[in-house]
């Protein structure tokens, strides 16, 4: 998935995800972040999870709905269609979720939407993206991605590095343990070419 010039093997990096966290200000965000969710799925076992408003403002945050995509009315379009969904089954991310709430702008609410009924599934995130450094469009990627994200963690050291995650970080899940990681490492390289950038235009 990752293109061959790419210079630093992301494998190496998930490896060494410890080096991704620099600060102790970045190790409690991700802290932070992860309790967030767990209190998410741990409210999503209840029955009609999706219809619970507090459930619905807390996903939002996390999630960082905005603009469209936090109006009153897809939203309920949107949970109503999560809390109709099945556990085990497959569903095909742009005929059963993006054509039917409207969603022209990338698979990335609708990943997190079936991430959420099913956990074993991946989300999509313009960092993830930019983690594997790809140039497919946005729905291949995430097609490639729930294709080939079990082949990832099968690896060893991977494995192994999801496993000192989990014991730091508590998250039961070792997709969503990876889908951190893989999001810092984009956060973090999306960061340096942004400070790249100032620093050129500084120079001038």
């Amino acid at each position: 998935m990752i293109d061959e010039d790419e210079p630093i093997k992301l494998d190496q990096r998930i490896i060494n995800w410890e080096h991704e966290f620099p600060s102790t200000k970045d190790e409690k965000e991700m802290e932070r972040q992860v309790n967030l969710y767990k209190a998410l799925m741990l409210r999503r076992q209840q029955p009609n999870f999706a219809l619970d408003p507090i459930f619905q403002a807390a996903y939002c945050y996390f999630y960082g709905f905005r603009g469209a995509y936090n109006k009153d009315e897809w939203l309920t379009k949107y949970f109503e269609l999560m809390n109709n969904m099945q556990v085990g089954r497959k569903y095909d991310i742009k005929t059963e979720v993006m054509d039917k709430l409207g969603l022209k702008n990338g698979p990335s609410y609708a990943s997190k939407l079936l991430h959420t009924v099913d956990s074993k599934l991946p989300i999509f995130d313009s960092m993830v993206k930019r983690a594997f450094k790809s140039k497919k469009t946005d729905l291949e990627f995430y097609k490639e991605l729930a294709l080939n994200l079990d082949k990832l963690l099968l690896k060893e050291e991977i494995e192994k590095a999801i496993g000192r995650f989990e014991d730091r970080y508590k998250t039961g899940n070792s997709i969503k343990s990876l889908d951190f990681i893989i999001w810092q490492i984009g956060k973090n390289d999306d960061k340096k070419e942004n400070d790249d950038k100032k620093g050129k235009r500084r120079a001038r």
